[in-house]
């Protein structure tokens, strides 16, 4: 299994098989400082995985659960909400996360998604970007297959008619559904709170107090940068600019 990965990984990132190697043991001895209770030599282990170019679920969830337990609750969060991107339906990962923020003191209403954001987080959870854009093919294919039989001079019945307009729609909506997921990915650039309280000034300047206070452990959507500030929108749709230092990019 190792091997396997081990071969992936140099496929798909410019490093040197030696540091993938690295990694890969760096991880491991993570995961079971993890297991053996030592958390502090665990993060150590996994940092070094990740700056050798090792990334997964299983690692970033490891972090989580040993930030966690060193009571560093912003960035476990953050730990947490990676592990989640890029394993949408593990049950432990989202079980751990939920429980994490229990402990968080904004407990703010989240704004339910539009419909078209609904749609589109559905497609991307079953199908993906390329599994749209495979049945955008096949639809193509059967449309070209069809368009063959009829210039072979047979005739055009409406079978092949039916089949030729299914054929292009499915054609259509696959490659323009895959294509607009891969260009505007569902979940929107985030970053967690990491300091006990900040405050969210109304506008880059900060010249006024500020309107609000927040605390450690809040994830908050990233919508742009000025300067040492960052704007930001809260989960109840609340926007503002904090200091970027208070914020641990997910």
């Amino acid at each position: 299994m190792r091997s396997v990965l081990l071969l992936l990984l140099t496929l798909s990132a410019p490093v040197s098989a030696q540091s993938l190697q690295d990694a890969l043991v760096a991880f491991d001895a993570g995961t079971a400082s993890v297991q053996q209770g030592n958390y502090v030599a665990a993060l150590e282990q996994l940092d070094s995985a990740l700056a050798n170019g090792f990334e997964s679920a299983e690692l970033h969830y490891n972090r989580g659960v040993a930030l966690y337990r060193l009571d560093e609750l912003g960035p476990a969060i953050a730990s947490f909400e990676r592990a989640r991107r890029l394993a949408p339906e593990d049950r432990t990962i989202a079980h751990n996360l939920s429980f994490a923020r229990a402990r968080i003191r904004d407990q703010m209403s989240q704004l339910p998604l539009t419909f078209s954001e609904s749609l589109r987080a559905g497609l991307d959870r079953w199908f993906g970007a390329l599994g749209l854009v495979l049945i955008g093919l096949a639809g193509y294919l059967a449309w070209c297959i069809v368009m063959g039989l009829r210039f072979t001079g047979r005739p055009y019945t409406d079978w092949m008619r039916r089949a030729a307009w299914a054929g292009a729609g499915v054609a259509v909506l696959g490659f323009g559904l895959g294509m607009a997921i891969s260009s505007a990915p569902v979940d929107a650039p985030a970053a967690v709170i990491v300091a006990e309280q900040v405050p969210v000034y109304a506008d880059a300047a900060a010249t006024s107090e500020a309107e609000l206070q927040i605390h450690e452990g809040l994830t908050v959507s990233v919508l742009g940068q000025s300067g040492q500030l960052t704007a930001v929108r809260l989960p109840n749709g609340v926007t503002g600019w904090v200091p970027s230092d208070a914020l641990l990019d997910v």
